[in-house]
């Protein structure tokens, strides 16, 4: 890893969830870098992905969560 590298990760936040493939890297400005970034991992996409912001994650967690939450409802009906 670059120093670019090790600099984005001591500013940053992850948020990830358990079972969850995506995780996200929330990096803050520092130096050169004036915007916040936000970078999308998973395990199936080589590297990372750099989002527009939040929304795009938020929402497809979101889908995610409701289908588990619908999953786990079946599977106590049965």
């Amino acid at each position: 890893m670059g120093e670019n590298y090790v600099n984005h990760l001591k500013n940053s936040t992850i948020i990830a969830g358990e079972n969850y493939p995506h995780q996200v890297l929330i990096i803050q400005p520092f130096a050169k870098n004036k915007n916040w970034q936000y970078w999308d991992f998973a395990f199936y996409i080589p590297g990372e992905n750099a989002l527009n912001g939040l929304k795009s994650y938020l929402e497809r967690l979101d889908d995610f969560l409701t289908e588990q939450i619908k999953n786990k409802k079946n599977e106590e009906k049965k």
